[in-house]
């Protein structure tokens, strides 16, 4: 029996009182039970579909009081004390029950999502400060820019449409360029990029002219994008200038209209042939900017540089440096690379694949190299050199981890010293000393015995004919150590190199 939903009691007196009830669609309508059963099933009983309103009168109600339903041509007589019940059937509450549900639900999800739109837009750009500007100098709050820098004459842009090549029209491709001149005497020059921007630097030799000529092209489909960036001239300490490039902190990558790229060439001027150019100091500080840098061996000369970026790559055809440093994220580095005191080449979950050349002038300090990265391969061919050819001081690290480590020297003085530290796990280890190298040796792995490979009738390097020795510790499992030389007759009064490779759970071939 189904529970009533709502009960309306009408004590109906001649002319006197008309009761209105909500009805719905299939509703069962009972009058006073005490009215006889045959009766209640002649004219009591209604069933209708579309109900709209009921009005109860008694039988001497005027007409505009009767009562009306769907469908239904005579009116229905009420008694005296007559009762209206309204019954709703449990499958349609059920039904009720759920439109309503769903309907809250919805109107709570388009709320949230009205919400969140809100904030985003609103509320984030609140707290962000923007960019305060006066005259030509330009100071943006906010980011984490050095506290050493300041900022200076900012882009004049000139733009030009390019095909759209397949793009929708309404949104071509538009570029924007400015250009700089850097004087090539500064005592740093410096390229930095802060905020959400990314694209490419490229350096290059062969300018005319006897500056430096930066080249800043903006690529992008809205114009409104060029308004979330500035590009400007930044100065650190004195005798050091560079570019900047900052983007606003109202703009985000997932703003559709607020990408763009760019592309920044650096042109560095051409001198007389056969001269070098030197470079003081060259520094980037540009993340989510790949590096390309030209074949600039034989041509300019670098006291100091230093490129640093995130999660894109950097590839040198060939840089001559006294000291660099060469760091990026996740991203390979590759290249050839010639230094005389000291290079760094830092990545991590990328291969470095690389060419070095060591030089050692005096043979007093050491010439340093440390190749580091994680989860991928090392692949290094090392050459080392000295002014006199002979003797020289040399000091190398390699590092990685699960993955192979392979070094190959095809070059090294005679009587040179040669420090060696080459470490990986999980991976093959594979080293190729050059026929010059006299020192100790220290090879260890795990689960295997490391292969050492020795050649006593290799060619005497410096022409003397002595003859190539080798001495082996007493075997210790997976570790094997030992000492190689040239017999001389004054074979103590050198200074000798050491050299440790090591791996675990995988294969290491040292070839001496």
């Amino acid at each position: 029996m189904a529970f009533p939903l709502l009960r309306m009691v009408l004590t109906i007196e001649p002319i006197s009182r008309v009761a209105l009830a909500a009805s719905f669609a299939g509703n069962l309508i009972r009058l006073n039970p005490h009215i006889p059963r045959e009766q209640e099933d002649k004219s009591n009983f209604v069933r209708g579909t579309t109900l709209s309103y009921v009005l109860a009168k008694s039988v001497n109600m005027r007409p505009s009081q009767a009562i009306y339903l769907d469908k239904a041509e005579e009116l229905l007589p009420m008694q005296n004390d007559a009762e209206i019940v309204v019954t709703i059937p449990e499958s349609s509450r059920r039904r009720r029950r759920w439109r309503r549900i769903c309907a809250l639900g919805l109107h709570t999800c388009i709320c949230l999502l009205m919400f969140s739109s809100y904030i985003r837009d609103n509320v984030k750009s609140f707290f962000m400060p923007p960019f305060v500007m006066s005259n030509e100098v330009v100071s943006i709050s906010g980011w984490s820019i050095p506290p050493d820098i300041s900022l200076g004459g900012c882009a004049q842009w000139t733009e030009e449409f390019v095909p759209s090549g397949g793009v929708s029209s309404d949104h071509p491709l538009i570029t924007a360029a400015a250009t700089f001149e850097l004087p090539i005497s500064s005592n740093t020059l410096l390229f930095l990029s802060r905020g959400a921007i990314s694209g490419g630097l490229n350096v290059q030799y062969g300018g005319y002219g006897n500056d430096v000529r930066v080249t800043v092209k903006a690529s992008y489909r809205f114009p409104e994008a060029l308004d979330t960036v500035d590009v400007c001239i930044v100065t650190r300490s004195e005798g050091e200038i560079g570019l900047g490039i900052f983007s606003s902190p109202r703009s985000h990558p997932s703003h559709r209209r607020a990408v763009l790229q760019f592309a920044v060439t650096v042109n560095l001027p051409r001198v007389e042939e056969g001269s070098l150019l030197n470079v003081k100091a060259f520094e980037t500080d540009m993340p989510l900017f790949i590096h390309e840098i030209g074949d600039l061996n034989g041509f300019v000369h670098f006291d100091s540089i230093s490129l640093k970026t995130s999660n894109l790559p950097i590839r040198v055809k060939s840089l001559e440096a006294e000291k660099a440093s060469i760091v990026t994220t996740n991203s390979p580095i590759e290249g050839e690379f010639h230094s005389s005191s000291s290079l760094k080449l830092y990545t991590s979950n990328s291969p470095v694949d690389v060419h070095v050349t060591l030089f050692n002038a005096d043979g007093g300090n050491y010439t340093n190299l440390d190749i580091s990265t994680s989860n991928s391969a090392i692949k290094g061919t090392l050459a080392l050199e000295s002014a006199n050819e002979s003797r020289g001081k040399f000091k190398i690290f390699a590092r990685t981890s699960v993955s192979p480590l392979q070094l190959s020297f095809v070059e090294a003085p005679v009587d040179s010293v040669l420090l060696l530290d080459a470490t990986t796990s999980l991976g093959p280890a594979a080293v190729s000393l050059d026929s010059t190298y006299e020192g100790s040796y220290t090879a260890v792995t795990s689960l295997q015995r490391p292969s050492i490979l020795f050649n006593p009738d290799v060619e005497d390097p410096a022409g003397k004919g002595r003859k190539r020795q080798m001495r082996s510790s007493p075997s210790r499992g997976p570790i094997a150590s030992g000492t190689v030389r040239w017999s001389d007759g004054d074979d103590h009064k050198k200074l000798l190199g050491n050299v440790n490779v090591r791996t675990s759970l995988a294969p290491l071939t040292l070839k001496i």
